[in-house]
């Protein structure tokens, strides 16, 4: 927990400094809200590091699993545990699609969906070829499409969800500049 933390720290560190170097070369500040949205992405993936490579002796697994097993929910003991890894797999990278799609918050919701299914993958596939290369974990293509469909259903909720912040976003700006308009 204690090296999760520290990671999440220096993550937040340099991200903050690379923002403000941002700043000082493009001249334009990034804005509170954006750094922020980074924050959560670099914390989610440090945390996801640390459930997926950190937490796993090097060398102590590394093997290959290519096919697809979803498991049974109302199968026997191993079909069951198959199936809620599937399941914790596909939670797992819901935060992960739905911040990325309010990352991508200016683009149309198909361009978003097909950026957050990118983003995704490409994610998952280093984790799992990450695992592979270190032995700290199973390369599996179950795990592939579970955090890809994790990810695609975070997507989703961001796309359903942007429509009432931006509803939100203008009526609380309308409300402050009709203020400012009587009292300015």
């Amino acid at each position: 927990m204690e090296q999760l933390l520290l990671m999440w720290v220096i993550c937040i560190v340099i991200l903050h400094i690379g923002c403000m170097l941002q700043a000082g070369i493009r001249g334009k500040r990034t804005g509170w809200r954006r750094e922020l949205l980074l924050i959560l992405i670099l914390g989610y993936a440090c945390f996801g590091a640390q459930l997926t490579l950190f937490r796993r002796e090097a060398g102590s697994r590394g093997v290959m699993y290519t096919y697809l097993h979803m498991g049974n929910l109302f199968g026997d003991w191993y079909e069951r545990q198959q199936f809620f890894y599937a399941f914790l797999n596909v939670c797992f990278f819901v935060p992960w699609g739905f911040l990325w799609g309010l990352w991508r918050w200016e683009d149309k919701a198909w361009r978003r969906m097909i950026m957050i299914t990118g983003y995704s993958f490409l994610t998952t596939a280093s984790i799992e070829i990450t695992q592979l290369m270190t032995g700290r974990g199973f390369f599996e293509v179950t795990d592939i499409v579970t955090n890809l469909m994790g990810g695609i259903m975070g997507g989703i909720l961001a796309c359903i969800v942007i429509p009432f912040i931006r509803y939100i976003y203008r009526k609380t700006t309308k409300s402050v500049d009709t203020v400012q308009e009587r009292h300015g």
